[in-house]
């Protein structure tokens, strides 16, 4: 198996893990509600069922209305917030479907669900815990149902052990992800500072080209043309033409030398591409541009705060605000560049300024732009920027 196969780094290799492992819930669930029903359905026949039956089942519908809606990829971010409730619900129903009837021995599957949900909203030290407890249950309803010490322990341990292979896994993956996201922020960073500097370099080249056709070639033809002109007045018969000639197309390459001179000064930063570069790969937040088709600015260093600015806003929504969207903005407007980044992340009631914010600020500020942020609990974070274009009246 290559590499590429074995390892896919992208967001839809992501997305397609989350299904999988979704769909590897679902089959455990399903095998778990399957026992239940062969279990209590000989009981409905002969009228044997009653509350404890009924109570069973309820838990096993309950865990299953708690669990799938965060546990799926397309969890949205007010569910994704109520997760830690619904950690709580599914441990919850999970404990009462083991307990009302410990005899089915599938049921504390849900625990081992649990525990990977826990891995994704707990720390280890609080995911151990649950851990424990939800083994203990294990252990006091084998007890009842065995009436053995023996056959207790060994449901017990296979169950424990299960649910700390699977925190354990969950909790490597998550870091594996971690990993993966900062990467490809570093990437995305490396990417904008490579356009830059590979823009810079141009810039350069063509300046230095610019020069060496004013300096050299143009002040020959200025001298030529001159020349031609006294040539001009002091020839005299078939001589005057021809001369008059060669001025003319003198003076025509002279404009054409001083317009190519124009054209390798000019210098130009495709914005919309760069962007569109640097956020193409990042596996989250998932990053939605509006920009427009072409974004030429024609200044570096506002090309650079630009840039700089959606990287901190990405870095920020990744580690603080645990965002899975982020929206992308940038328009020009009466001589003015205006730039939104915002994002679906936690939010604050109280923003607090850290290297990174001041960075920005202090980065807008040079060119003399303005910044603002702006956050809620619940709401994610936005950061609007905008500063003044070279040759604008603004």
């Amino acid at each position: 198996m290559s590499s590429r196969a074995a390892v896919d780094l992208g967001p839809e290799g992501e997305r397609r893990g989350e299904f999988l492992a979704l769909l590897a819930a679902a089959a455990a669930f399903v095998a778990v509600a399957g026992s239940s029903g062969m279990f209590v359905a000989p009981r409905l026949a002969t009228g044997e069922a009653g509350l404890i039956e009924a109570v069973h089942l309820a838990a096993l519908v309950v865990f299953a209305l708690a669990f799938f809606p965060v546990a799926g990829p397309w969890s949205s971010a007010r569910i994704a917030r109520a997760a830690r409730s619904a950690l709580v619900v599914t441990a919850l129903a999970a404990a009462t479907a083991v307990a009302t009837l410990p005899q089915i021995g599938l049921t504390p599957v849900l625990f081992i669900l649990t525990a990977v949900l826990a891995g994704h909203l707990l720390s280890p030290r609080a995911s151990g815990a649950l851990i424990a407890g939800q083994t203990l249950v294990v252990l006091l309803t084998a007890l009842g149902a065995f009436g053995e010490t023996f056959p207790a322990l060994l449901q017990t341990l296979g169950y424990g052990g299960f649910q700390l292979f699977a925190l354990t896994i969950t909790m490597a993956l998550l870091a594996e992800r971690s990993l993966r996201q900062h990467l490809a922020l570093a990437n995305a960073e490396l990417s904008g500072a490579r356009a830059l500097l590979e823009t810079t370099s141009r810039q350069g080249e063509r300046l230095r080209i610019a020069r060496e056709l004013h300096d050299l070639v143009g002040h020959h033809l200025t001298a030529l043309a001159l020349q031609l002109e006294v040539a001009d007045h002091l020839a005299e018969g078939r001589a005057r033409e021809p001369v008059a000639r060669a001025r003319v197309i003198a003076r025509l390459l002279l404009a054409d030398v001083r317009g190519v001179v124009s054209d390798l000064r000019e210098r130009e930063f495709d914005l919309t591409a760069v962007l569109g570069a640097m956020v193409a790969e990042l596996p989250r937040p998932r990053v939605t541009l509006d920009l427009p088709e072409t974004l030429e600015v024609d200044d570096t260093e506002r090309a650079r705060v630009v840039l700089r600015l959606v990287q901190e806003a990405l870095t920020n929504a990744v580690r603080h605000g645990d965002a899975k969207r982020a929206w992308i903005t940038l328009r020009r407007q009466d001589g003015m560049l205006l730039i939104e980044a915002r994002d679906d992340g936690r939010g604050t009631h109280v923003i607090v300024p850290g290297s990174g914010l001041r960075g920005m600020r202090e980065r807008v500020a040079a060119v003399g732009g303005e910044l603002q942020f702006e956050s809620a609990p619940e709401q994610g974070f936005a950061v609007r920027a905008r500063f003044p274009l070279p040759g604008s009246d603004a």
